[in-house]
């Protein structure tokens, strides 16, 4: 018995178990914890029954083969269940005090800024005398004369409320961005307000101060030798992965060209980035030992230059491989690569597996591998200008290909000038990349060539103007596109199936292609199955204001003050939902729906206003009734709490709805309401 005729596996006999190992990470996310149990021991039994065919020299390698690929598939799964955020966090939880006295944390970087608050990445280092490592995000209000530094620890007395774990989305089918900062590693915030309570204990050299330190010497090099302070903040972003600067304005213009992926240093910057290493060290190329490791090591420093974001991990990685196994006597799979890259990553950390700059940047460098050679067999001229054109047209259909899924799925637009912004934007880039490297060197160095900084001042123009011509177009850019869950995975499986037969061309490629079709069409029914016959409402606030959402399969009514306090939940549910009709409606105090009995109770109820007997009671803000006495009059099974009061009256509240043994959900701690109906 031989292993299966896979053909590529059989060229690249590491990629099954990688692929198994990957896989068993995103099973992990899902898998109950009995089941790891059962899948480690059996992988254990394998593996010795493995080892006895071994010694009985019986059907060795398929033994091997399949024992390998169930180990990696369970050690996929038992290492996203121990790095899981959502499990760390709920040890934390256990582990730190309610209310520290104490804490003593490092700055790791300075984050893009919001309208009220400067923010800030750090790690704890002790609280209270516990020396639990977790991630902080640090708010300080920007009315407040303090400024943090990267690579300083300092030590800071927390006031009751100003630490606390991330809040829960508000909205339903908004950014939880309480789950990103968990899979970030950062578990806490602090709102510091009180800079009598911090102390600075320690300024020394560290990764963070360093990096900081050179950050802020190049872009003073670039302002002293003539680059435009505002363009100052773009070449931050092109070049240093620095985008808190960046102009809301400037991000807006790439975003509705289609090009917001030249901002984020990723596998374009770093090939760029490549090139230009080698060309600079074209004299050590024939001592190819000396060659790789200089160019490695150069990399590997960029990356920690910008710090270590994940698609430059990935991009970095992944071009070390390819410098490294080059050889022109020999071809090194791109896919190998792109698999090793990934593999290592996910090993350093599982959760960038379910990052969307993560699958983005995957998907568009598997893409080009698959599709590009198939889109120059269709036509590749002689010409260079030609072919330099061409190869651009098709990079770009190639990686567009492969990003289209995440892009619908987490962002619900499509820019068709795609293609022409890419054509201007990449030349450009590739110049830019090249003229603030050696700006940078030379910052570094303290050497200056005259003309450089001008020069990039000049290229960095061109680039927003361009981008501002392309971004007028956004009047064709689709928004609102709905994409489920669901549909994403029917979107992979239908590009993948064509793909595959596009790469074969033979009627045996046909069945794959349109077994994989079949497969998208019936998850995509099914998800609509879903979507009919749910009925649902959702209990929410926006603006501070509450605001009711009843869905009936595709139909969607909603309920508040105004227009523009619906509208950001109108757009969610048009992209998540599937939703064909949605209708807003002035909120009412009190409503039926289904078998459920709802009643809003805020600053301006009377309890003599209605008698009945609610399933679920909202109060909103600080009601005027007291509860006790309300509670006993309206007999409500459950108390939703919502809206901004006192701290003392929310501990005399939730201690009276103790006392009445009545179930209360409050807002604050648990995001919005969902309650399923049954009619």
């Amino acid at each position: 018995m031989s292993l299966p005729k896979t053909g590529f596996f059989e060229r690249y006999p590491l990629a099954a178990p990688v692929l198994a190992w990957l896989t068993g990470i995103v099973a992990g996310k899902y898998v109950p914890g009995p089941i790891i149990f059962w899948l480690a021991t059996l992988s254990v039994l394998w593996i010795i029954l493995a080892g006895v065919f071994y010694l009985k020299k019986l059907h060795t390698r398929i033994a091997l083969f399949y024992g390998a690929l169930l180990f990696m598939f369970s050690a996929g799964i038992c290492t996203q269940k121990i790095n899981n955020p959502e499990t760390k966090a709920a040890h934390l939880n256990k582990e730190l005090p309610e209310t520290p006295v104490r804490i003593r944390f490092i700055v790791q970087k300075t984050l893009k800024p919001t309208a009220y608050y400067r923010r800030y990445q750090a790690q704890a280092l002790e609280t209270d005398n516990l020396k639990i490592p977790y991630g902080l995000l640090i708010k300080i209000p920007r009315k407040l004369p303090l400024e943090l530094m990267p690579g300083t620890i300092y030590s800071y007395l927390p006031n009751p409320g100003e630490w606390k774990d991330f809040p829960p989305p508000n909205l339903p089918f908004a950014f939880n961005y309480q789950q990103y900062a968990h899979s970030q590693g950062i578990f806490r915030t602090i709102n510091l307000k009180d800079t009598l309570s911090l102390a600075v204990e320690s300024k020394r050299i560290n990764y963070y101060s360093l990096v900081a330190t050179l950050h802020h010497k190049i872009k003073a090099f670039w302002q002293n030798h003539g680059l435009n302070p505002r363009y100052t903040a773009v070449a931050s972003a092109l070049l240093l992965g620095e985008r808190q600067h960046l102009d809301s304005g400037i991000k807006q213009q790439f975003i509705d060209a289609g090009i917001m992926h030249v901002l984020a240093i990723s596998g374009l910057h770093i090939g760029i980035l490549l090139l230009f290493f080698r060309f600079v060290l074209q004299p050590l190329k024939s001592i190819k030992i000396l060659y790789d490791i200089l160019i490695v090591t150069a990399l590997w420093t960029y990356a920690a230059f910008t710090g270590f974001s994940p698609s430059v991990l990935r991009a970095v990685m992944m071009f070390s491989f390819l410098q490294v196994s080059y050889s022109p006597e020999r071809k090194f799979s791109g896919f190998y690569t792109l698999l090793l890259a990934t593999f290592f990553m996910t090993i350093i950390k599982p959760q960038y597996i379910f990052e969307a700059g993560f699958q983005m940047s995957f998907l568009a460098v598997a893409s080009i591998l698959w599709f590009y050679p198939l889109l120059r067999q269709l036509y590749y001229p002689k010409q260079t200008v030609a072919r330099y054109l061409l190869d651009t047209i098709y990079v770009s259909l190639a990686a567009q290909a492969g990003v289209l899924p995440p892009v619908l799925y987490y962002f619900h637009r499509f820019s068709p000038v795609f293609l022409w912004a890419n054509l201007l934007v990449i030349p450009l880039l590739t110049l830019i990349v090249f003229t603030g490297i050696t700006s940078i060197m030379g910052a570094l160095f303290n050497f200056s060539i005259p003309f450089l900084v001008p020069a990039l001042n000049f290229l960095l123009d061109i680039l927003l103007k361009t981008t501002n011509k392309l971004a007028q177009s956004q009047s064709i850019v689709y928004k609102h596109i709905p994409l489920t869950t669901l549909q994403f995975w029917a979107l992979i499986l239908f590009i993948t199936g064509w793909a595959y037969f596009l790469s074969r061309r033979n009627t045996k490629a046909l069945i794959p292609a349109l077994s994989l079709t079949a497969l998208a069409i019936w998850l995509d029914n099914l998800d609509l199955y879903n979507r009919l016959k749910t009925k649902a409402v959702y209990f929410t606030q926006n603006q501070r204001k509450p605001v009711f959402i009843l869905q009936n399969g595709l139909n969607i009514n909603i309920y508040a003050e105004s227009e523009s306090i619906a509208q950001s939940v109108v757009e969610n549910f048009l992209e998540k939902t599937r939703a064909k009709y949605v209708k807003i409606h002035h909120l009412p105090y009190a409503f039926t729906y289904g078998n459920h009995t709802f009643l809003l109770a805020d600053s301006s109820y009377n309890p003599a206003m209605l008698n009945l007997h609610p399933n679920s009671l909202i109060l909103h803000g600080k009601v005027k009734t007291h509860l006790a006495l309300l509670l006993k009059k309206l007999e409500p099974g459950q108390v939703i709490l919502s809206g901004s009061r006192p701290l003392w009256l929310d501990k005399k509240w939730k201690t009276d709805l103790e006392k009445s043994n009545i179930s209360y959900w409050d807002f604050q701690d648990s995001g919005f309401v969902k309650f399923p109906i049954r009619q």
